[in-house]
C-alpha cells in the first residue's frame, strides 16, 4: 500500500529546539549589531555568542543580511519568527474606543515596546544601508510596512473624529514624527528623559499636530 498521502511526522520537541536556537542566534546578532555595528560583526561572532556553529547560522539564515532582517523583524514585532506590529487584535482594541484621543493612547501603549526595541537598530540599519544596496532595500521595505501600519491606525482616528489635515497627510506626519525614533532618542539619550516621559511627549506631539481640537 502506498503511503505517499501520509503527512511527515514533526517532533514538537525538535520544533521547540529549532525555535530556541533561532531565537538565541537572533538575540546574539542583535546585541552584537548594536554594540559594534553591522559591518564589524561576523557570522563567526554571532555563532560563538549564540553557542552554535557558523554552519548553523548559515543553515538558518543563509547570509548576514538575512540575519539583520530577522533581527529587525523581531525588534518590530517581538516575535523571533516575525509577525505583525499592527494586527487584528490591536485594531479591534482601538475600534472599541469611541474617542480619538483615547484611540491614540491605545495605539501608543501597544507600540511602546516596539519603539524601545527598534530605536538602537534604526541607527545600525541606516549606517549599513549607506554602503549596501540590499540593506538599503531592506530598510525601504520596513519603512513601507511602517507607513502601511500607520495609515491603518490613522484611518481609525479619522473614524472617531476630525483631523487637522487629510487622512493621508496625517499618516505622513505621524510616520515622520515616529519613523526614525529620532524624537524619542533625542529626549532619552541626549536630554536624559525617562522612556515613559519621552514616549508621552511623542504621543502628545502627534495628538496636537494631527487631531482637531
Amino acid at each position: 500500500m502506498a503511503d505517499g498521502g501520509k503527512r511527515p511526522y514533526r517532533s514538537p520537541q525538535r520544533d521547540r529546539q529549532r525555535e530556541e536556537t533561532r531565537a538565541a542566534m537572533v538575540d546574539a546578532a542583535w546585541d552584537l549589531f548594536v554594540e559594534q555595528g553591522y559591518a564589524a560583526t561576523s557570522i563567526t561572532e554571532i555563532a560563538r555568542t549564540a553557542g552554535v556553529s557558523p554552519e548553523t547560522v548559515y543553515a538558518a539564515f543563509g547570509t548576514k543580511r538575512e540575519v539583520l532582517r530577522a533581527v529587525v523583524e523581531t525588534a518590530a514585532t517581538g516575535v523571533a519568527e516575525g509577525g505583525a506590529v499592527v494586527d487584528g487584535e490591536l485594531l479591534e482594541r482601538v475600534r472599541a474606543e469611541p474617542d480619538a484621543r483615547v484611540r491614540l493612547e491605545v495605539m501608543g501603549e501597544a507600540t511602546y515596546d516596539s519603539l524601545v526595541r527598534v530605536g538602537p537598530l534604526d541607527e545600525v540599519v541606516r549606517a549599513a544601508a549607506a554602503g549596501d544596496p540590499e540593506i538599503a532595500s531592506l530598510a525601504r521595505e520596513h519603512e513601507t510596512q511602517r507607513l502601511r501600519d500607520i495609515r491603518a491606525l490613522v484611518a481609525l482616528l479619522a473614524q472617531a473624529g476630525p483631523l487637522r489635515m487629510s487622512e493621508r497627510d496625517a499618516a505622513d506626519v505621524v510616520w515622520a514624527l515616529a519613523r526614525s525614533t529620532g524624537f524619542y532618542r533625542n529626549l532619552t539619550v541626549d536630554r536624559g528623559w525617562s522612556r515613559t516621559r519621552a514616549f508621552r511627549a511623542l504621543n502628545d506631539a502627534i495628538a496636537r499636530t494631527v487631531l482637531a481640537d
